[in-house]
């Protein structure tokens, strides 16, 4: 049971770990009109004051801010609607890292005007490498701002449409053509996994007035974190009806234990033990058995995960694992409280599973227990 829920929960952390790193952030903020009218005009100026005092907490490992927005890009043959994020790369190694580039080269800084866009944005737009595009955004002022651009790097997802979503540019060019000096539309923060993410954002909102959203990935990913709230109660339903099955196992094996021993337990009944001393006797019985199981069984899931901690090579049913947003390679994770939820719905399942015979052996006619083993 434990080794299936680290699985599972590998994946659902998989899950999310590709879903931080598309935001990217495990918490952003914004200017609070900004994610219904995703436009420019609902900007937040660069960190300054007691937010960057914030953001440069112990519990914040990394922050970066950026401007996105819908853009219009055309070749000479074709026009796309995609979104544009524009960053300084030196500002976020998460984004940088996880950008897989097959052709050409990073962002120099954020001051560069070339652009790098998705292996299937390419060829709907027919074009290349070096090759010039036209980029159509709206600026503050609500007007046409549109400029010629370079594709200096061309990257690879997972999925078509991930590489259809997005596209890549310095943020320093784009608040020129704006004209939005010193003005961002969000600013993304990646927190210590020690730190509650709730405790985090009760400090920024602190640090910020309320024109500003501070909201986490949960709240920006609400499918993302049913899916994980799902994914908890099916590891608990999971290790239900695992035991549920493997009750039986247990039950039968203390039945078998007391026809065994029914020349016993009528001896020990007709010296005048009461009912109550033999159900006890038998619990304690059982108790010690799952005792002894559970260590055996922890030790050997434990062992198992750790074995297999490299990860799962998956890439054999890579397109369907890309379209639920998960990696090719699947690394359980064994979280502490799945093994103790585990082991207790073992006690308690185990102990009352026991009750049965335990109380059939109670009810034993002391003479005819004693005549039938004889």
């Amino acid at each position: 049971m434990i080794v299936v829920s680290a699985f599972l929960r590998g994946m659902v952390d998989g899950m999310n770990q590709t879903s931080l790193n598309n935001l990217p952030g495990e918490i952003q903020l914004h200017q609070r009109d900004f994610l219904n009218d995703q436009n420019v005009m609902n900007h937040i100026p660069e960190p300054a004051g007691a937010l960057l005092q914030q953001l440069h907490q112990s519990w914040i490992t990394q922050w970066a801010s950026r401007v996105r927005s819908p853009v219009m890009i055309g070749s000479e043959r074709v026009t796309l609607g995609s979104q544009l994020i524009a960053i300084a790369p030196q500002q976020e190694p998460f984004t940088v890292n996880e950008l897989e580039l097959v052709a050409g080269r990073m962002l120099k800084d954020g001051e560069d005007n070339g652009i790098i866009i998705g292996q299937k944005m390419a060829t709907r737009l027919k074009t290349a490498l070096n090759k010039r595009v036209v980029i159509t955004l709206q600026d503050v002022d609500n007007e046409i701002a549109e400029s010629g651009v370079r594709v200096v790097g061309i990257y690879h997802k997972p999925t078509e449409q991930e590489e259809l979503a997005t596209i890549y540019t310095g943020k320093g060019f784009i608040q020129k053509l704006l004209n939005m000096p010193g003005m961002v539309t969000e600013i993304a923060v990646f927190t210590d996994t020690n730190q509650p993410l709730e405790q985090v954002v009760s400090s920024l909102e602190s640090a910020v007035d309320d024109s500003y959203d501070v909201a986490t990935w949960r709240q920006l990913n609400g499918y993302l974190a049913a899916i994980s709230d799902l994914m908890n109660s099916y590891i608990i339903i999971f290790i239900v009806i695992v035991f549920c099955v493997l009750g039986f196992g247990l039950a039968n094996t203390l039945l078998m234990s007391i026809f065994e021993r029914q020349q016993e337990i009528g001896l020990i009944l007709a010296l005048g033990l009461q009912s109550k001393a033999v159900i006890l006797m038998i619990v304690i019985e059982a108790v010690l058995l799952l005792i002894s199981g559970l260590i055996f069984g922890d030790t050997l899931a434990l062992l198992t995960t750790n074995a297999l901690s490299a990860g799962v090579d998956l890439s054999s049913i890579a397109d369907g694992l890309a379209m639920a947003g998960m990696d090719t390679t699947l690394y359980p994770v064994v979280y502490s409280q799945d093994v103790i939820a585990a082991n207790i719905i073992v006690m308690v399942l185990g102990v009352i599973t026991s009750l049965w015979p335990a109380i059939k052996a109670a009810r034993s006619n002391p003479i005819e227990s004693i005549n039938t083993a004889a």
